[in-house]
């Protein structure tokens, strides 16, 4: 018989977390195990794109429950009071300690009690507590995607449940750096495994055609950014940058792809008078047609793990542009191949002016970036080969 394996992730909304999630469980690998995935919301923007032969255990409570606010009209329906109470708990602890409410979230979420081999926890936090407390396996893995000095908001939790697993994957050098000086007790358990990527299927994808890609003069410059339209992604950076490239009359469109989650930004990008500049395209589980033909893939982020998104764009050798956040030494060599910048609307507006004007260099960062192309597929074996030696 395979080996049963769970995966947890809160959703497949969008995000460099849910892609990359999607990307592992393609891997032709794991058609040698049995393969299920709980989903703590359903509907995601990549849940279609998952493989067929995957069992997705799904459950409303649960849904409801992770539904915060918004959630509590369906448990009270189905006669779930302790449920309903526990939930608003949680949601008026969040605002004084994450470490509490993720805590309290864990134990109010519906177990599966399906006995499994190995679970794997993509998200951590109250997926992690929930692993920890609620399923049954005799490994459990955890993943945590970012720098860990930049998000230690359920260090109080994460320090007592740590220790408590088989393992603990982070995706960039300098996450794993971070994780190993904050948890040093279970830094042995603490491993690099890099988000996979396939450059086969990316190039494929980028080579379907758009027509919003056709309505704009091919003299004008195109510049994309892919991710959530949000503070922390530095979409006020992209207003700042656009409005003071716009000074310098550059001709340029700029396509915004991801989900917007600053409620202000299209208010600002009215006021601002951008919307023929700045054109937010919405999410979509196939952004490559918007990055193979850029001019330039700007990544203004304040604040990031390993970004799918870079990884992707350096895939179709695209020239970049990203602010200095925190791990982007792991990914990028300033004037190798990419141009790094201050996190500063007018710092971005140089790097991507200077980008412009200088096409030799573009030229530089595309060849380099087609010397280091390589497929890390293999990336899968790190995880098998702790279920399989444990097991």
């Amino acid at each position: 018989m395979p080996q049963k394996v769970l995966f947890l992730i809160s959703s497949l909304r969008g995000g460099g977390v849910s892609k990359s999630l999607v990307n592992l469980l393609h891997s032709e690998a794991l058609q040698a195990y049995d393969i299920s995935l709980w989903v703590g919301c359903r509907g995601g923007l990549f849940e279609p794109l998952l493989p067929r032969n995957i069992r997705v255990l799904s459950d409303p409570i649960r849904e409801a429950i992770l539904a915060g606010f918004s959630g509590l009209p369906r448990l009270l329906v189905r006669g779930h009071l302790l449920l309903a109470a526990g939930s608003l708990l949680r949601c008026a602890l969040s605002c004084c300690s994450k470490s509490a409410a993720g805590w309290l979230l864990a134990q109010l979420l519906p177990p599966v009690r399906e006995h499994f081999d190995a679970i794997i926890d993509f998200n951590g936090q109250h997926q992690l507590y929930h692993m920890v407390d609620h399923l049954h396996a005799p490994i459990k893995i955890t993943f945590f995607h970012s720098d860990y000095s930049k998000w230690p908001y359920y260090y109080r939790a994460d320090k007592r449940y740590f220790p408590r697993v088989t393992a603990i994957f982070s995706c960039s050098e300098t996450c794993v750096r971070v994780l190993r000086q904050w948890f040093p007790n279970v830094a042995a358990n603490i491993r690099l495994m890099e988000n996979i990527s396939s450059p086969r299927l990316i190039r494929q994808l980028a080579d379907i055609p758009l027509d919003a890609l056709q309505r704009h003069p091919a003299a004008r410059a195109t510049l994309v950014t892919v991710g959530h339209v949000c503070r922390l992604k530095g979409c006020d950076l992209i207003l700042a940058a656009a409005a003071e490239l716009r000074r310098r009359r550059v001709d340029f469109v700029w396509y915004l792809v991801g989900e917007i989650r600053d409620a202000h930004f299209l208010r600002e990008l009215r006021e601002q008078g951008l919307e023929q500049l700045l054109l937010p395209v919405g999410a979509t589980p196939n952004p490559y047609p918007y990055m193979a033909r850029a001019d330039i893939v700007v990544h203004p982020s304040r604040f990031e793990g390993k970004p799918l998104a870079l990884d992707e764009a350096k895939l179709l050798c695209c020239p970049i542009v990203a602010t200095n956040f925190s791990t982007v030494a792991d990914q990028l060599t300033p004037d190798v191949n990419a141009s790094i910048c201050p996190m500063e609307g007018g710092a971005l507006a140089d790097a991507i002016d200077d980008l412009l004007q200088h096409p030799e260099k573009r030229q530089r960062y595309r060849e380099q970036l087609a010397r280091e192309q390589r497929d890390n597929s293999d990336e899968i074996h790190k995880l098998l080969h702790i279920i399989d030696h444990a097991c």
